[in-house]
C-alpha cells in the first residue's frame, strides 16, 4: 500500500451517514423539548430588562449633556460680563484665545439623533433653558418622548 492511497482514505468523505440509534435520536429529541422553551423563558425576562435599561441610559445621557452644556452657558455669561449666548454655536468655537467653552466639534446631539435645544433668557432674567426634546422630537410627551431640560434637572423633577 502507498503512502498517497493513505492519505485518500483518511480525507476520504462517507458517501451516506450513518444513522444514529434510537436511544441517540431521543435524548436529541429530549434535549431540545427542554431547551429551547427554557430559551424562550430566559429571552422573555431578559430583553424587557435590556429595552428598559437602555431607555433609561437615553435619559442619563441627556442629562449629563445638559449638565455639561448649562454649564457652559453660565462660564460663557461670566466671561463675558453677565451677556449670554444667543445660540449653542459659540460655546464649541474657539474664541480669540482659542478657548472653547465646550469640547465639541460641532453640534451636540442628544442621545435620540436631534440636537438640543437652547433658549437664553429674556431681557433682564438670567433663566435660561437647555433642552432634548426627546426620542419623538416634539414637545411635551411621556416616558421615552418626555422633554428633559435643565430647569427640570434643577428641580429634581427628571
Amino acid at each position: 500500500m502507498t503512502e498517497n492511497s493513505e492519505l485518500e482514505r483518511a480525507f476520504e468523505v462517507p458517501t451516506a451517514r450513518r444513522k444514529l440509534p434510537l436511544w441517540a435520536r431521543l435524548l436529541i429529541a429530549l434535549a431540545l423539548v427542554s431547551v429551547v422553551p427554557c430559551v424562550g423563558l430566559l429571552a422573555t425576562l431578559v430583553v424587557p430588562n435590556v429595552v428598559y435599561k437602555l431607555a433609561r441610559a437615553n435619559v442619563v445621557k441627556a442629562k449629563a449633556d445638559i449638565n455639561s452644556i448649562s454649564g457652559a452657558v453660565t462660564s460663557y455669561a461670566i466671561d463675558n460680563g453677565g451677556r449670554y449666548p444667543d445660540s449653542l454655536e459659540v460655546l464649541w468655537r474657539p474664541d480669540s484665545r482659542g478657548f472653547a467653552y465646550l469640547a465639541a466639534e460641532g453640534p451636540l446631539d442628544d442621545p435620540w439623533g436631534k440636537p438640543y435645544g437652547y433658549e437664553p433668557p429674556s431681557p433682564g432674567s438670567s433663566k435660561f433653558r437647555v433642552f432634548s426634546l426627546g426620542a419623538d422630537g416634539k414637545p411635551g410627551g411621556e416616558g421615552d418622548d418626555r422633554d428633559i431640560d435643565n430647569v427640570l434637572i434643577k428641580d429634581g423633577k427628571i
